[in-house]
């Protein structure tokens, strides 16, 4: 392997790194709103009382 070779692996395993960093973080934001709204929803079923006044009121808090 020559000295340009490993510069270059060097630099994009740099880059693939800070790529999968910003992945996970996109996808983690996504699931933590898909879960809160997911026990939410889960909540008030439980409670037995899903209609859409509740609903708005949960979205307006």
């Amino acid at each position: 392997m020559t000295i340009r070779q490993k510069r270059f692996l060097k630099k994009w395993n740099r880059i693939r790194q800070q790529g999968k960093w910003r992945f996970v973080l996109k996808n983690g934001a996504f699931f933590a709103i898909f879960l809160a709204l997911a026990t939410t929803c889960i909540n008030v079923w439980l409670e037995g009382r899903l209609d859409w006044t509740t609903i708005s009121e949960a979205f307006s808090a």
